[in-house]
């Protein structure tokens, strides 16, 4: 802890907030307490079982004041079921992660302390718990003084009261078992292939860690290209994307972690319209004739489709889609409508010449058309 408290001097958190907010991002989830039980705020409730065992800056409360000072919302990340400051007993299979949450009189006092503390002091936007809570931890009365006092705030799916016999045998995503209240569900690594009424969020690194690996490089990161696609594929199926970045021990965030974020950035800039305050259409996925994979989105009686590559031709057709003469069909990023035509099921429109190869292109068409058969 100690190498850690004099790294952390350095840290900025108005750059993180910048770039988050650069990126397009609406809201920020900062871990607090990670399973090895390291505090990163000046807690008034200190494990017993380590001396000094927390950071010796108010990291939460640094970055909370730059998140919020640019619109965004603040949730916080917190491990309520692991802490190896209070049982250090090795993980060595999946079944350990939940049969080793700490279950003591001592450790549900604890977390509950810490929980209340985060909403109290720093008026958490989201809480969001990892792994499953212990048994016995009065988990109603905690969500009820949450929502008392936040009262828009929202709660993941990860306060289980769970051990090992609770793991599902079959699963359609990687997630916990989920016992209880939630308002979102926290698929990890993987993804819904389907709309999923419920509101989800995808969690995953920019690379295949939570946190910095210094022995990844290029091929183990998203590239910008890759975090759009999976951005938009996401978002038609009702879901939010929480992307981990893992910074280096100054509090500096890895350059390829970066032009990542920057990437996504750019493009919400011009084609954020069709990802941001938008609902799910009738279908989530399409394609073109020519096989492009396309995703659609919808606010109000507008349909956003996604193509999520560059087509090769001037014309291409969105299958199985049928629209009104009245029907104007733009190009984000472009101010002039495009040329278009129905013909049989299929829409087929005239893109600008000048196309540019991008991750995805969006088509907004107005009116909404109607799925053709």
């Amino acid at each position: 802890v100690a190498p850690f408290n004099r790294e952390i001097q350095k840290f900025n958190p108005d750059e993180w907030a910048e770039l988050f907010q650069d990126t397009g991002a609406r809201y920020v989830v900062m871990v607090t307490k990670h399973h090895d039980g390291v505090l990163l705020w000046p807690s008034e409730h200190t494990t017993p079982h380590r001396e000094n065992y927390r950071a010796n800056r108010d990291l939460v409360g640094d970055l909370t004041t730059a998140v919020r000072a640019r619109d965004m919302k603040m949730g916080f990340y917190y491990s309520g079921g692991l802490d190896w400051s209070f049982n250090e007993t090795p993980i060595t299979n999946r079944e350990l992660v939940y049969d080793t949450i700490v279950q003591t009189p001592e450790f549900i006092e604890y977390v509950d302390l810490h929980w209340r503390e985060l909403i109290d002091k720093y008026q958490a936007d989201v809480i969001w718990n990892d792994i499953g809570y212990p048994l016995n931890a009065p988990l109603q009365e905690l969500l009820a003084y949450y929502y008392n006092t936040i009262p828009d705030g929202v709660v993941n799916d990860r306060f289980g009261q769970v051990t090992s016999k609770d793991l599902p045998e079959d699963e359609e995503v990687v997630k916990n078992p989920e016992t209880g209240h939630s308002d979102f569900t926290t698929p990890e690594y993987s993804s819904y292939n389907r709309i999923v009424e419920k509101k989800w969020e995808a969690n995953r690194g920019i690379g295949f860690s939570f946190g910095y690996n210094r022995i990844e490089g290029p091929d183990s990161y998203l590239s910008a290209e890759e975090a759009v696609r999976l951005f938009v594929d996401i978002v038609s199926k009702n879901g939010n994307l929480l992307l981990n970045v893992g910074p280096m021990p100054d509090g500096t965030i890895p350059e390829l972690q970066v032009k990542c974020l920057q990437g996504l950035g750019a493009w919400l800039k011009i084609n954020g319209e069709a990802m941001f305050d938008t609902q799910p259409w009738e279908t989530a996925d399409g394609k073109t004739a020519a096989g492009i994979p396309v995703r659609f989105t919808q606010k109000e009686d507008t349909l956003y489709a996604t193509l999520l590559d560059t087509p090769d031709e001037e014309q291409i057709s969105l299958k199985a889609l049928k629209a009104s003469p009245q029907t104007v069909i733009q190009l984000l990023g472009h101010d002039s409508p495009l040329n278009w035509q129905q013909n049989g099921n299929d829409i087929e429109v005239s893109l600008p010449a000048s196309l540019i190869t991008a991750p995805a292109h969006v088509l907004k068409i107005n009116p909404a058309p109607v799925l053709g058969h």
